[in-house]
């Protein structure tokens, strides 16, 4: 039941629309970027924004606005109002940029002809930045999407590993706390800002579980195999107000029977069973037959490494679902 921390990272557009005042300067900045969740495994997503920015000649200032991401760790759409407090160096002037470009570019040549030149021309290009500018403040938020359902489970049975994972939305409302520094760079009266963030959760709107366990049996001489999984921690019994009870030790039982046409080859027939009250039923059925599969396995060895090859076709009988599945790798 961790809370998370969110990177909001990386190239985002601004636009300061005014002028500059003598006693202070307000902006417009529309933004573009990415939320990167820091779970493992877990897909970032688009984010955008349209704020508003208002500074005083000591370079203190405030922000605020108002922005979106369709999704956060698979539950979607998150809708928020940033607040921070802001501190902008002054911006330098043209033969400062200059200067800064040139002795960066000197400072690469130490390298060796392709580097140099990429080194140096990145070197050259951010020592162009106008001004820096840092932030730090609290972002309050509604997050709209539904809790993330148990998915039908994902077997790696050449491994004898298993895995389950889901995101729980225990609150709608949200509540982050923010720092980042935005390096801008100026082109007439328009600004190009880089604008890394960190933010943390504060309300524990995702709780992403990860439910993985197994013990297996496979005896040498026989082609048979038996494996079984159980939940020990991040699965609880709903009660009947609607919180959460004990925990379910919701298992998976699964034996299988295989034909190795070749060392690298393996034909199995899974058929895999749902055990006590759990996520795989919805806390409805001790028992289940959930998961009639043929799976088809092939390695292609190489030097240093190997590409695994798989088809299966799957049925959920308790879900009366049934879906065609294929994949490839590679291993070192």
């Amino acid at each position: 039941m961790r809370r998370i921390l969110i990177i909001l990272s990386t190239i985002l557009s601004a636009i300061p629309l005014c002028a500059q005042k003598t006693l202070e300067n307000d902006e417009i900045i529309a933004t573009v970027g990415v939320n990167v969740p820091m779970y493992k495994n877990m897909e970032s997503d688009v984010v955008v924004g349209l704020h508003y920015g208002h500074y005083y000649p000591n370079g203190v200032g405030f922000r605020t606005g108002f922005q979106y991401i369709p999704t956060v760790v698979e539950i979607d759409n998150n809708f928020s109002v940033p607040l921070a407090i802001t501190y902008r160096t002054g911006s330098r002037s043209r033969t400062a940029k200059l200067t800064s470009a040139a002795y960066g570019v000197a400072r690469t040549q130490g390298y060796d002809g392709e580097n140099a030149f990429k080194y140096g021309l990145a070197s050259f290009l951010m020592n162009l930045f106008d001004r820096l500018e840092f932030h730090a403040g609290l972002t309050p938020g509604y997050v709209a999407g539904k809790s993330r359902e148990i998915y039908p489970s994902y077997h790696y049975s050449g491994l004898g590993y298993w895995e389950k994972t889901w995101t729980e939305k225990p609150s709608s409302f949200s509540l982050s706390a923010d720092a980042g520094l935005d390096i801008s760079f100026r082109i007439w009266r328009f600004d190009l800002k880089l604008m890394p963030a960190f933010h943390y959760n504060i309300t524990n709107n995702y709780r992403y579980h990860i439910q993985e366990a197994i013990i297996c049996y496979e005896p040498q001489k026989l082609p048979f195999a038996i494996r079984w999984f159980t939940f020990v921690h991040g699965d609880w019994l709903p009660q009947a107000d609607g919180t959460l009870g004990r925990a379910s030790f919701s298992s998976y039982l699964e034996p299988e029977i295989y034909h190795m046409f070749t060392p690298n080859s393996r034909l199995s027939l899974f058929c895999g069973a749902s055990i006590f009250k759990g996520g795989y039923t919805s806390y409805t059925r001790d028992f289940a037959i959930i998961n009639l599969e043929l799976r088809y396995r092939h390695h292609l060895d190489f030097d240093h490494f190997r590409i695994p090859l798989q088809i299966s076709y799957m049925i959920n009988p308790y879900r009366k679902t049934s879906w065609l599945s294929a994949g490839v790798g590679i291993e070192f």
